[in-house]
């Protein structure tokens, strides 16, 4: 044992409970951190500490703002937190505490109110409460300084404490152990401090890091967690802050190309990881269509999943609409939540709207799942919330299946977001972190969809679950990741005669973006992308127009002669921009009816952005490296606006308010047909 920490016990003792507000003045005081990922300044915060008096007593009020930059898929996702806490000084607990939480054009804030023996936890702008009782020895941690810590820790000198400690963030309690590691000298922000180092296991989210605690003041010196680390600094951090990449936090590459994803229907996947956001158990991973044989140790997840999703048909589902209001199982399912605002009025009228007619639960909750998939665009940073996703219109994955939970249980039908990881494309093959929807429909129990895959009513096998959404903070924590083996539903050899119907497509088209290949396989077209995904197309219609199975955003267009032969093909996509809550530029003042259009959409993976402002008698688009902006012209019906030469064509994402919360930028990359080469030959 340390003697020097020995000797510094009782002084921080006293100094906690005694005189606990000694080192803050009647002036403000104010303390900076770094945010950091893998070594890079990603972002900064500050607390600052004033003493007032409030109600007839001394309580301590810590400001604190936190603006963090990161990047996803080279989209910018920029998220700030705040936070307003009233604080006892004797005892260090919270006794009010004001959040928010702002990502792109999603917005949380919630209001916490300590009242005896219970917490009342307030969503704003909407007003919904409920109530936590708080067990006796709570812990109600503010974020600054932990005086239970050093009470244990330093005082008593104990090597390992679990505590009951309210978490802010998710507005819940939390189990966390604390073990002793070391003391130890640090030297941050240029001053030396003598700390108590702690690991850390939050045993309700399973997430674990390892604090730096002054014994002296009690405050957090730093934490590292496995994405990022919280270290004390000086004000000049606040210039020093560049994104930082997280891909590889929420994608692990397996190297196995699978080119008919929907379709796969067995999987066998080696996995080790480390993921937070639930404590998982083995009873989690052993689900309807899912097998794990491994071990689940602190939340490490380490061994052999088989799945095998089967797809249900709507056979004996129950009627609609559905009374489920005496199953206890699902009762929780059709509650409104924070995030899930099944209750709001417009999400419940466009549900039932959606809904109108249907025969049965399975009919109502498909119609919803294809509502979704159609009507919400994919992006990064999403919605945040299932009603901010309907405004919007746009969204990633979690924000597509909050939506499709609230839908549901608008209507009456149990549903849930359950999360893990899913197969892809990216990168010749790879396991991305993602969230889909769980349907009850009674006697065949919970039917998974998935929205964001436009698999509206059911999920491919390589779906791997790890739980039910439960936190703000969720990550799959992928280790390592092997493919043993899979199969794929009505597997068709490659050499499978192909229908004479869908024959004159195949083959080999050369554009500015190199060779591309149609494939027939498992009974359908397949665009073949070499070296980066392979993407399954649905059959063609009267217009020559196939559209990806896995996004709406990426279409082929196939040409034909006068004669009917195929002669070329014409990529579309379309890429959704974010607006960004930067104020609308603004030359001059816009009509009324062109004010929604202005704004700064910053553009993924490039730290560029494109503009687009009111000048002389119209809309105009400024582009990166392009001094000269282009004039747009329209909207023509289907609410595309291009410039004068006719190249760049966008459209906008209209909010139900009438607003912009997006910018599309329509792309077609135009191939020739390779003359006497098929892909059945190659």
């Amino acid at each position: 044992m340390n003697t020097h920490f020995k000797s510094l016990a009782p002084a921080v003792a006293l100094w906690l409970f005694t005189n606990g507000t000694a080192t803050f003045s009647a002036e403000s005081e104010t303390i900076y951190y770094a945010i950091q990922s893998k070594g890079v300044t990603c972002g900064s915060g500050s607390t600052t500490v004033t003493r007032e008096e409030i109600g007839g007593r001394g309580e301590l009020v810590l400001d604190t703002e936190v603006r963090v930059r990161l990047t996803l898929m080279g989209a910018p996702v920029e998220t700030v937190f705040r936070s307003k806490e009233y604080v006892d000084p004797e005892s260090g607990q919270f006794r009010r505490v004001e959040t928010e939480i702002v990502q792109g054009q999603g917005r949380l804030a919630s209001l916490i109110e300590v009242a005896g023996a219970e917490v009342r936890v307030t969503s704003r702008p909407d007003g919904r409460t409920r109530i936590v009782a708080l067990p006796e020895g709570a812990i109600l941690e503010n974020s600054l300084f932990l005086p239970h810590l050093v009470r244990d820790f330093v005082a008593k000198q104990q090597d390992k404490q679990a505590y009951q400690v309210f978490d802010t963030l998710d507005g819940n309690l939390h189990e966390k152990t604390y073990t002793r590691v070391a003391v130890e000298r640090i030297t941050l922000a240029g001053k030396e401090y003598q700390a108590v180092v702690l690991d850390q296991l939050d045993r309700t989210t399973g997430q674990k890091s390892r604090w730096w605690i002054d014994v002296v003041t009690g405050r957090q010196l730093r934490a590292d967690y496995a994405i990022r680390s919280i270290i004390l600094a000086d004000s000049s951090v606040r210039d020093e802050a560049q994104a930082a990449k997280i891909d590889d936090r929420v994608f692990a590459k397996v190297a196995v190309a699978i080119k008919n994803i929907s379709e796969i229907s067995y999987l066998k996947l080696r996995a080790v990881l480390a993921p937070t956001g639930a404590w998982i158990t083995l009873e989690d991973l052993n689900v309807p269509g899912q097998k794990f044989q491994g071990t689940v140790k602190d939340n490490r997840v380490d061994g052999v999943f088989e799945i095998s999703h089967p797809r249900y048909n709507g056979q004996n589902a129950p009627p609609f609409p559905p009374d489920f209001t005496r199953d206890e199982r699902v009762r929780q399912y059709l509650q409104p939540e924070e995030l899930i605002e099944s209750e709001d009025p417009t999400l419940s009228a466009k549900a039932r709207e959606i809904t109108a007619g249907a025969k049965s639960s399975w009919e109502a909750a498909t119609r919803l799942s294809k509502w979704v998939a159609e009507e919400i665009r994919y992006a990064l940073p999403g919605g945040v919330s299932a009603r901010n996703t309907f405004d919007l219109r746009i969204g990633e994955c979690g924000a597509h299946s909050l939506l499709m939970a609230a839908f549901c249980r608008a209507v009456g039908i149990p549903a849930r977001v359950v999360w893990g990881c899913m197969y892809v494309p990216n990168a010749g093959g790879a396991f991305g972190q993602h969230g889909w929807s769980e349907v009850f429909m009674g006697e065949a129990g919970w039917i998974p969809l998935d929205t964001t895959a436009r698999e509206v009513d059911f999920v491919d096998s390589g779906h791997v679950r790890l739980g039910v959404l439960a936190s703000k903070t969720t990550t799959f924590g992928p280790e390592s990741l092997e493919i043993l083996d899979y199969k794929t539903r009505e597997a068709v050899q490659q050499t499978t005669v192909t229908p004479a119907e869908l024959a004159p497509f195949l083959g080999t088209y050369t554009g500015r973006r190199g060779p591309l290949t149609i494939l027939y396989q498992n009974g359908g077209l397949l665009l073949e992308i070499p070296g980066r995904m392979s993407l399954e197309l649905n059959d063609p219609g009267p217009d020559g127009v196939a559209v990806c199975k896995m996004t709406s955003q990426v279409s082929v267009a196939f040409q034909k002669d006068g004669s009917g032969k195929v002669t070329g093909m014409s990529v579309r996509s379309r890429t959704t921009l974010p607006r960004s809550t930067d104020p609308a530029p603004s030359v001059e003042p816009a009509p009324a009816e062109l004010e929604p259009y202005l704004g700064t959409y910053p553009i993924p993976g490039q730290g560029a952005e494109l503009k687009v402002t009111f000048e002389g008698s119209g809309l105009v688009f400024h582009r990166p490296g392009q001094q000269a902006p282009a004039r747009l012209l329209g909207p023509d019906p289907e609410g595309i606006w291009t410039d004068e030469s006719g190249r760049i064509r966008i459209s906008f994402v209209r909010t139900e308010s009438g607003g912009v919360s997006a910018l599309v930028i329509h792309e077609a990359v135009e191939n020739t047909k390779v003359e006497g080469e098929t892909a059945e030959k190659r």
